[in-house]
């Protein structure tokens, strides 16, 4: 299928649209995505995702026709694409988000399990928990929603591959690659579990690869967000359910015990290293109750036994991670350090150039400090030299966050000056953003100067302080924080554009309108800051003139722009300048004849202009693109009025109610124009309708009390 061909069956163009750029397009001999997008028809966003699923329908072609209904359509605002994977839950689609303008992964459950409550439950407790969740080894959570019968979830997409194709496909990749790939999903467990979300399916399948080497932990699909108990004792949640890979899982998911932590995470990740190790798997049956046996009551097999260039260190690591008592082992956070130190000791400082690469031999091994192996003293308590200092100021600035996170704000705010400049930043930045992510604007408007103090170097986070005041109301205290904020980040248009209007709001409108007129002459050749500058000039500093240059140059720079144009119109008639506004209306349907927001403008100005015939094409053209153009409608109502042309008045209202039937304006019209033509009864029906649905509409009340008079 032809490119203009989806653009209008995805209803992304009209018919009249795609005539004009077809026509546009043999004169300059370009693709038709180019002639679209200049004409301002279709965004480039768009013609990227037409031309993804042009690709992936020539694949299916290839392939055999795959019979998917929802390949080709539009669901949450995205494209989709191609199918790229199926499991008991539901189909994963790579789509392209026709807003964010990127491609995404949308994870839709299947229509017939949305009848079951709980496992729809589960699907929606999936999303909700992983949208919480913010860090690079964690695929991100866009979107969820309900479309139909369809309930689906919008994902970061991940072009690479999983941990289990990379299994299948080169065999095991060895210590050295299955220890860095641990360390990176222990820190991302740990993120996880800081918020109270236990991923409970920790296997190679749910972790993917990027192209450019990221890990990334995914499908949190059976994740159960710890629940507190309540005041009765009893918990939460549901018990009893025995959820999980029965390869990878602990012993307390074996037992299907109600209250499991982040430590059960830990164990599936020691059996997933044990397996990127070696390509075996620690505990092998054929029956579920033998595995599930062996997890609970077998020792953890020794990885060096089978796998001579595993370092004696990692063997020792991973019998600590898969303890059968939780409580014996070490938390996600210890087991990320652990795995760092054990690498860098082990293997040297430098990541391994593919982690999806070939089995690699061990290196040299050096024995880790004391705090890595069993029966000693806990990491945090070794001498300096034992560990980086930077896994201390990690855990300082993790304290810090939960602290503030937990209700003592103020004071975790103050503690973050004790900490290392970079430490004391990264901190109050996560502060910060934590509690206005909570709309918690009044605690960190409280602790305002000395998250300021730590942050003084930071565009976001002073930013982010602002902004909580502002959500206070608190614009006066707001300003000068913005103003510091702009200063470190002159290129942060947005931030600009914010703080000029701070400045107006807050008195200073000399200053604002010096920011405004700076940012303009910094950005001549963009037309969507011109145009936000030009809306502020107008609405804000209620400059029309200034405003009214500024969209005239937007509309230079962009002259497909459909909304600027419109601006630029609306503006030159509410100056009095209506041959100026019917020549940009008219340079506007050149480009754009299928807009009928620009054909009434076009009308309203040569009403101005003196051209009532002109005017009356305009409107009417208006209306013949779109029934709903109700201004447009009501304008030649008037026209026919002032001539006296009652019946088609009458007309024109009637078949505006066809497609708008609670329309009072239009019922209002119709009722006058029945009226005049001595149609009584009908006025009055009309009349009453109107009054009955809107009291306050004074007119309608006023002429239904005087038909009311005249025919007693």
């Amino acid at each position: 299928m032809r490119l203009g061909e989806v653009a209008l069956e995805k209803k992304f163009v009209t018919r009249e649209q795609l005539d004009a750029a077809l026509e546009r397009q043999r004169e300059l001999q370009v693709p038709l995505g180019e002639v679209l997008v200049e004409m301002g028809f279709i965004t480039p966003s768009q013609v990227a995702a037409i031309l993804k699923y042009q690709s992936a329908q020539k694949i299916l072609g290839e392939k055999g026709t795959s019979g998917d209904s929802l390949l080709g359509e539009t669901l949450g605002g995205c494209l989709i694409v191609e199918k790229i994977g199926a499991g008991a839950m539901g189909r994963a689609y790579k789509a392209h988000h026709l807003k964010l303008d990127r491609d995404v992964c949308v994870k839709v459950l299947h229509p017939e399990l949305c009848k079951d409550r709980r496992t729809k439950a589960r699907f929606t407790r999936e999303a909700r928990s992983a949208a919480k969740l913010d860090h690079a080894g964690i695929v991100s959570v866009y979107d969820f929603d309900e479309v139909g019968p369809y309930t689906f979830i919008v994902m970061q997409y991940v072009d690479g591959k999983s941990l289990k194709d990379v299994l299948e496909e080169r065999g095991p990749v060895g210590p050295k690659r299955a220890v860095f790939v641990g360390a990176r999903l222990a820190e991302a467990l740990a993120c996880a579990h800081a918020q109270k979300i236990v991923h409970r399916d920790v296997k190679p399948a749910n972790v993917l690869v990027s192209k450019q080497g990221h890990i990334k932990l995914t499908d949190f699909g059976l994740v159960r967000v710890i629940e507190q108990k309540g005041e009765d004792g009893t918990a939460k949640s549901a018990v009893g359910e025995l959820v999980g890979s029965p390869s990878y899982m602990s012993p307390e998911q074996a037992q299907a015990e109600p209250e499991i932590d982040g430590r059960s995470d830990v164990y599936s990740l020691a059996v997933l290293i044990y397996e990127l190790s070696s390509g075996k798997l620690p505990f092998e049956a054929k029956q579920l109750v033998s595995l599930l046996k062996k997890h609970l009551l077998e020792p953890f097999p020794s990885l060096r036994a089978i796998s001579a260039d595993c370092p004696p260190e990692l063997d020792a690591l991973l019998q600590r991670l898969a303890r059968k008592s939780p409580s014996e082992r070490p938390d996600a956070t210890q087991a990320a350090r652990e795995l760092r130190a054990l690498y860098k000791n082990a293997f040297g400082a430098e990541p391994p150039s593919d982690v999806t690469g070939p089995a690699t031999l061990g290196g040299r091994s050096v024995p880790l400090p004391p705090a890595a192996r069993p029966g000693t003293r806990a990491f945090a308590d070794m001498p300096t030299g034992y560990y980086d200092a930077r896994d201390v100021m990690e855990a300082a600035i993790d304290k810090l966050v939960a602290r503030a996170l937990a209700g003592q704000s103020a004071q975790a705010a103050k503690d973050t000056r004790r900490l290392q400049p970079a430490a004391a930043r990264e901190a109050a930045l996560r502060i910060v953003t934590g509690l206005t992510g909570q709309e918690r604007h009044g605690e960190v408007v409280a602790a305002r100067e000395a998250l300021v103090e730590s942050v003084k170097d930071s565009a976001k986070g002073l930013l982010e302080i602002a902004r909580a005041h502002v959500a206070l109301g608190k614009s006066a205290e707001a300003e000068p924080i913005f103003a510091q904020a702009v200063a470190l980040a002159p290129d942060d248009v947005g931030a600009a554009l914010e703080l000029a209007q701070l400045r107006v709001a807050v008195g200073k409108k000399d200053e604002g309108r010096a920011d405004l007129d700076a940012l303009a002459a910094r950005c001549q050749g963009d037309a969507a800051t011109l145009g936000k500058i030009g809306e502020l000039r107008w609405v804000v500093l209620g400059d029309p003139e200034g405003a009214a240059s500024l969209y005239a140059r937007a509309a230079e720079v962009a002259p497909g722009s459909l909304d600027v144009r419109l601006q630029l119109v609306r503006l030159l008639l509410e100056l009095g300048r209506a041959p100026e506004a019917v020549k940009a209306a008219e340079d506007g349907i050149a480009r754009q004849p299928g807009s009928p927001e620009i054909h009434e403008l076009l009308g309203r100005a040569r009403r101005a202009k003196g051209d009532a015939r002109g005017a009356q094409a305009a409107l009417r053209r208006a209306v013949e693109l779109d029934a709903r153009a109700h201004s447009a409608r009501l304008l030649l109502i008037e026209d026919a009025r002032s001539a006296g042309q009652w019946p088609e008045a009458s007309r024109l209202a009637q078949e505006g109610l066809g497609v708008d039937p609670r329309n009072r304006e239009l019922q209002f019209e119709l009722a006058r124009a029945r009226e005049v033509m001595g149609d009584s009864a009908a006025a009055v029906r009309l009349y009453s309708n109107i009054v009955e649905q809107q009291p306050a509409h004074s007119a309608a009340q006023a002429a239904l009390e005087r038909l009311r008079k005249r025919h007693g």
